[in-house]
């Protein structure tokens, strides 16, 4: 994938929305292209992976997987927390706070993800401030979206 096509991926990105194409640019060429089968493991639940992914074509979704991570108990069965498509991003819990992945990220079909690895991104967000603006902005509104519609869940399921 040459990097006008990453660039212009990361132009349609929500979490990119408001850069400029040289800022895309400068992200696009820390970013590695990871192709994966239907049915992989991008992310472990309880795996250090510091870094954001970017998901290019495909659909994966975040799951508690059945075995907890350093446990011997189990859940009865998994949980799927999310389904993600193109266009769509996951990592950025372990991107901001350093912690291990809350979840499991598994394929459901061929998928190809863009990943940037957090001393990367950090680099990139200490050196470009008005970047580093924008995109930390993306990230709150995200937040906030997320944690609006789950008030909207628990609100239908206490109704």
């Amino acid at each position: 994938m040459s990097i006008d096509k990453i660039t212009g991926f990361l132009a349609s990105a929500k979490l990119f929305s408001g850069l400029s194409p040289p800022e895309l640019e400068r992200i696009g060429n820390r970013m590695e292209l990871l192709d994966f089968r239907a049915g992989d493991t991008v992310i472990g639940e309880g795996c250090a992976d510091r870094a954001l992914y970017m998901i290019v074509t495909g659909s994966l979704q975040a799951l508690l997987l059945k075995e907890i991570p350093g446990r011997r108990e189990q859940r009865p069965s998994p949980v799927r927390l999310n389904r993600m498509q193109a266009g769509e991003w996951f990592g950025e819990y372990a991107l901001m706070d350093g912690r291990a992945a809350s979840c499991s990220v598994v394929t459901t079909e061929e998928s190809r993800v863009l990943r940037i690895g957090g001393a990367a991104f950090d680099e990139l967000m200490a050196m470009e401030g008005r970047m580093a603006g924008v995109v930390y902005r993306n990230l709150a509104l995200h937040f906030v979206e997320r944690l609006r519609a789950k008030d909207k869940e628990l609100d239908l399921m206490l109704v």
